[in-house]
C-alpha cells in the first residue's frame, strides 16, 4: 500500500549525486537490503515510480535516507525536493540481507552509487558486535559517496579509484 512521506533533509554530496531523508514510519520495520518504490511528482510524465535501496535506517524517529544518482526525469524532480515536500512511498520491498548466525564479520562491496544499501547493512552488523571490511571503489576520490561513514564502521577499509 502506498504511504506519504515528508522531505526532512535533501542534500547534493557532489553535482548530480543526492542524499534524501525521509520521514514515513509506516514504511518500518525495514531491513538493509530492502527497497522502496519512489514517486515525488503528481503528472503522469513520467508514469512509473523508482526504486531505491535504504541507505540508512532510522527506526526510532521513522526515518530513512536515499542515496541517488540524477539519471533522467523522475530523479531530476526529486533534486528539486524540499525539507517538507511530500513524496508516495512503498515498501518495504525485497527481501533484503542475511548476515548469517555465527558470522564474526562482514565485508562490503561497492562501486560508485552501488555503495547506497552498504552503510545500512554496516551499521546492522556493527549494532549486532560484527567486524566490518569496506571494499570500495569509484571513478573519482569525489564520488566515494560514504567512505567517510563507512571508514568510521569499518575495522579496515580499502579505496579504489580509476
Amino acid at each position: 500500500m502506498w504511504t506519504r512521506g515528508r522531505v526532512v533533509e535533501q542534500v547534493c554530496l557532489v553535482p548530480g549525486y543526492y542524499r534524501i531523508r525521509l520521514y514515513a514510519p509506516e514504511v518500518f520495520p525495514a531491513r538493509p537490503g530492502q527497497f522502496v518504490m519512489l514517486r515525488a511528482w503528481e503528472a503522469r510524465d513520467p508514469l512509473l515510480p523508482r526504486p531505491f535501496s535504504f541507505h540508512r535506517l532510522s527506526a526510532a524517529k521513522g526515518e530513512f535516507e536515499l542515496l541517488y544518482k540524477v539519471r533522467g526525469k523522475g530523479t531530476e524532480l526529486m533534486s528539486r525536493l524540499s525539507v517538507g515536500d511530500e513524496v508516495y512511498i512503498l515498501g518495504p520491498l525485497g527481501n533484503g540481507f542475511v548476515i548469517p548466525e555465527g558470522a564474526k564479520g562482514i565485508a562490503v562491496v561497492a562501486r560508485g552509487i552501488g555503495v547506497a544499501p552498504m552503510l545500512a547493512l554496516a551499521e546492522e552488523a556493527v549494532g549486532r558486535g560484527l567486524e566490518v571490511y569496506s571494499f570500495l571503489s569509484a571513478r573519482t576520490q569525489d564520488l566515494l559517496l560514504t567512505r567517510r561513514e563507512l571508514e568510521s564502521l569499518s575495522r579496515r577499509t580499502f579505496v579504489l579509484t580509476d
